[in-house]
């Protein structure tokens, strides 16, 4: 199985379905991950963050010389130090993972 779809198979229907604002009833999936293996956890979170800050996004907005891993960590993802941090990454990463 390619890395792309395995973390797909971490996704299990819980059974239960809930309305949402739209009325419309939708299933609830539990995110079982298998934390030790690396490769495909790795593979999942870089398909994640691409989705919250592109490769082209991180180019543009960067300071010169500054490492991606460093931009992303210190300026881009919210953290614990703002007191938006918590509120900013359930709203932003739900929007990301929801349809």
């Amino acid at each position: 199985m390619h890395w792309t779809n395995e973390h797909l198979a971490w996704l299990h229907d819980s059974g239960e379905i809930i309305s949402i604002s739209t009325g419309e009833s939708v299933p609830v999936y539990e995110f079982a991950y298998d934390a030790y293996n690396e490769e495909v956890m790795s593979h999942w979170a870089r398909h994640f963050r691409k989705h919250y800050c592109s490769d082209a996004e991180i180019e543009i907005l960067k300071p010169e010389g500054m490492p991606d891993s460093e931009y992303l960590l210190s300026l881009k993802f919210p953290d614990n130090s703002s007191r938006l941090g918590p509120s900013t990454r359930s709203g932003d990463f739900a929007e990301i993972l929801g349809p």
